[in-house]
């Protein structure tokens, strides 16, 4: 191998080793946000995060960042019921992602619709 590629094939290992460190990262601080509101049923919020990609084809971080960006107000709304708040995150999370496959949509935009619209039925309570 030439001097070059060595230097480029060690850029692209190296930038590989970050984005892993970030990603365990990040995965560390979802699974910390789900124990912390979901206590004792984070492991199901866990587990349904670990087959996110089958049922709604997103990562495990990515459904525990969705959970956790809703779940205060889902808590609230169920007096604090952390296994049915579980289930109920698990089936708007599947049907955000149903929603963004079926119209194009990102899962951001749609998760920012779904925001609307539990701050307007919360004023409207």
């Amino acid at each position: 191998m030439e001097p070059l590629q060595y230097g480029v094939t060690a850029t692209a290992l190296g930038a590989l080793g970050t984005a892993s460190t970030k990603s365990f990262a990040e995965l560390e601080q979802n699974i910390g946000g789900v124990e912390t509101l979901f206590k004792s049923s984070s492991q199901t919020v866990i587990d349904n995060a670990n087959k996110a990609f089958s049922t709604a084809g997103i990562s495990a971080n990515e459904y525990m960042s969705n959970v956790t960006s809703f779940s205060a107000s889902l808590l609230q709304g169920l007096n604090g019921d952390t296994a049915k708040a579980a289930q109920i995150a698990d089936m708007a999370i599947i049907d955000m992602a149903d929603n963004a496959n079926k119209m194009g949509t990102s899962m951001e935009s749609i998760q920012n619709a779904y925001q609307r619209i539990r701050k307007t039925a919360i004023l409207l309570c």
